[in-house]
């Protein structure tokens, strides 16, 4: 059997609904689910046709296992690379050491609230991780710097098998939409923005958020048509990005 099996395995069936309190951070672990279910899958589907076909119990539990397996070598990994103990993380995130040390061990899974906590402790990316880690070969050390086929590798995987529809669907709007901006424009204001300190980050997207709602509310959107952007995440990134600037820090890792 192929591996093409692999495919029956959605990022949207990890989908956290909309009006969820925890849809802003449940984004990244929904692709962390998946890239590792997908892996699962494909190793399932290459080495164990009887078993794939035969036992599906068996297949769930094995891909449960598989995430586990995952999540809590990456959760030790990128504790030791930053040089932490797990005394210091049990006391930054308020867990017991019991707890840390079962993460580590995959006796059990940490929310997704406190694996997004795990890593800001660190300091670290967590949706960067998640790709690291899953495919080292692709992502590791990745940056606009590198040679530029490594780059189109990245940004090509990426697409085709990270980023959801909806991720899709608006970066099609915003490079071949009528949006009355060239895209090129549109991705250098972007990039300027990302080099501003967080407090001027988080003046402007709390006026774009602002305008955006009240031209909706008066109906003069435009390409109100099209696809919207999900101003909750936007909200949910602002929130976040304020906590930060409050104590002191100039980034968030939520991405």
């Amino acid at each position: 059997m192929d591996s093409s099996h692999s495919h029956n395995y959605s990022f949207h069936s990890f989908q956290i609904h909309r009006s969820s309190p925890y849809r802003h951070s449940s984004l990244l672990l929904s692709k962390w689910y998946y890239l590792t279910s997908k892996i699962s899958c494909v190793i399932l589907a290459d080495f164990y046709p009887i078993f794939w076909v035969y036992s599906e119990t068996l297949r769930e539990n094995y891909m449960e296992y598989r995430l586990e397996k995952l999540t809590s070598d990456m959760l030790a990994d990128s504790r030791t690379c930053k040089q932490k103990s797990q005394q210091y993380m049990a006391k930054e995130l308020g867990k017991s050491l019991s707890t840390i040390q079962n993460w580590e061990a995959g006796t059990t899974v940490p929310k997704m609230t406190d694996m997004l906590r795990w890593f800001n402790v660190l300091g670290i990316n967590p949706l960067r991780a998640c790709l690291e880690y899953v495919h080292p070969t692709i992502y590791k050390g990745i940056h606009d710097g590198d040679d530029i086929g490594k780059i189109d590798k990245a940004l090509l995987h990426y697409i085709q098998n990270v980023a959801p529809e909806r991720e899709r669907r608006e970066l099609a709007f915003c490079i071949f939409g009528e949006t009355g901006s060239s895209w090129s424009a549109q991705l250098d204001e972007l990039t300027a923005r990302n080099h501003l300190p967080i407090q001027d980050r988080i003046s402007i997207s709390k006026m774009t958020v602002d305008t955006y709602e009240l031209d909706s509310a008066i109906g003069k959107l435009r390409c109100d048509d099209k696809i919207l952007p999900d101003i909750q995440n936007v909200k949910g990134a602002i929130s976040k990005c304020t906590e930060c600037a409050k104590d002191g820090k100039d980034a968030y890792q939520n991405t």
